[in-house]
């Protein structure tokens, strides 16, 4: 009889599950909310080998375990609502993040809604602190560019197919300076973000981020096997930029990678950027 398994050991096999099954529900073909069910379940002496595993949507994986579907009042299933964050919940969250690297890695989600993949492909030279960068971004202040693609394969679920730019506001480029002064100097690769445990100055990948989100849930009491719709994950976080951001609806579409840099004024973005992000771990101007 297996046994569930947590934290990096399951963020393996997951990875693995996910990466068969390219990113996609087997029973619906849906490409969103994706969850790695057991076929077999561990209470019925399933095990954890991939043959037991699939990948579901999160309705099909509800419908696979009989859970009644929500369903509206024509009959119609209405997507599950996944939670989004208020501003001071996830700020009071924030607060407990000790380690400098999750706290760079949850910030720069939370305030550009950047993906698990875009973030893990971002290079040194892809940040601009404006005065002793390898790059140089349209802004008057610091920037960070976004690229699909990289030395991490993922999912371009937003389809995002042009280079993005976006500003850094000063609790994000605190975070970031307080993470690179510390940060792995090896030769192999110019990540910003790396292993700081197994695979030691290598590029991170998707499994740890996802394990620093699940850590952090798990302490704070935002985790659950059972709804994970309810948890502190970076997909939540996307969606928390997206619903709480308060600039303008187009310059948020941009950062998002929904629009191209052709449809809006940089300059008129780095203002608005500026005036309306939101601050997380700690108070001031």
């Amino acid at each position: 009889m297996g046994e569930r398994l947590h934290g990096n050991e399951w963020f393996e096999i997951r990875e693995q599950v996910l990466e068969r099954d390219n990113w996609t529900c087997r029973n619906c073909s849906d490409e969103s909310n994706l969850v790695v069910h057991h076929v077999v379940p561990i209470s019925d002496r399933g095990t954890n080998r991939l043959q037991n595993l699939v990948t579901l949507c999160r309705e099909c994986h509800r419908a696979a375990h009989g859970h009644q579907q929500n369903t509206t009042a024509t009959g119609k299933t209405r997507s599950p609502t996944r939670r989004v964050f208020s501003t001071d919940e996830l700020s009071d969250l924030c607060r407990t993040i000790s380690h400098p690297l999750s706290m760079a890695v949850v910030a720069t989600i939370s305030k550009t809604g950047i993906g698990i993949g875009e973030l893990c492909n971002v290079d040194m030279g892809d940040i601009d602190f404006a005065s002793d960068s390898g790059i140089t971004t349209p802004f008057a202040g610091p920037g960070i560019r976004v690229r699909y693609g990289g030395d991490i394969p993922y999912n371009n679920r937003r389809e995002r197919s042009h280079e993005t730019v976006v500003p850094i506001d000063t609790e994000l480029e605190v975070l970031l300076r307080r993470w690179i002064a510390i940060r792995p100097d090896p030769d192999q690769t110019d990540a910003l973000f790396l292993e700081t445990k197994g695979n030691w100055g290598n590029r991170i990948q998707p499994s740890t981020v996802r394990y620093i989100f699940e850590k952090i849930g798990r302490e704070n009491g935002c985790y659950s096997q059972n709804d994970q719709l309810e948890n502190f994950t970076p997909v939540a976080l996307r969606y928390f930029f997206e619903e709480r951001f308060q600039g303008r609806p187009q310059h948020r579409d941009y950062i998002l990678g929904r629009l191209d840099r052709s449809e809006i004024d940089l300059s008129t973005l780095e203002n608005d950027y500026r005036a309306s992000i939101f601050r997380l771990f700690s108070d001031g101007p």
